[in-house]
């Protein structure tokens, strides 16, 4: 029995190589409502940004957008849960959205091409 499966109704998005996270950049979810995202690296305008963000107090029952400046420093735009995205932020890569119910962070969703590693191998690869 061979399976092959198929989405015959996905498109994926398409990638952007000059607007995208390299590395890192991301909140975990889990309990609690402060979290400091990952350090990492992203691509505005082909220029890479990186950025070690400080500690963040998200608020509760919120989708928090989190718009990256060339500078590395981050905006956080918050709106109600479930409203509509507000503006992008001028001159800035809208990275992700993190939501909250009361007192957890239930998803931090990517809103940009992200680049990461599928897979890395366990060590050199010989050759024979």
């Amino acid at each position: 029995l061979q399976i092959d499966p198929k989405w015959t109704d996905y498109q994926p998005p398409k990638f952007d190589p000059l607007n995208y996270v390299a590395s890192g950049l991301t909140v975990a979810v889990g309990p609690g409502l402060t979290r400091t995202p990952a350090a990492g690296t992203a691509f505005i305008g082909g220029v890479a940004v990186s950025s070690t963000p400080a500690a963040k107090d998200f608020a509760a029952n919120t989708d928090t957008y989190r718009d990256l400046l060339p500078d590395g420093n981050f905006i956080y735009v918050e709106v109600p849960a479930a409203s509509k995205p507000p503006p992008l932020t001028a001159n800035a890569l809208r990275v992700s959205v993190v939501s909250t119910d009361a007192a957890n962070i239930v998803q931090d969703r990517p809103l940009c091409s992200f680049s990461v590693p599928l897979w890395t191998p366990p060590g050199p690869m010989r050759i024979p």
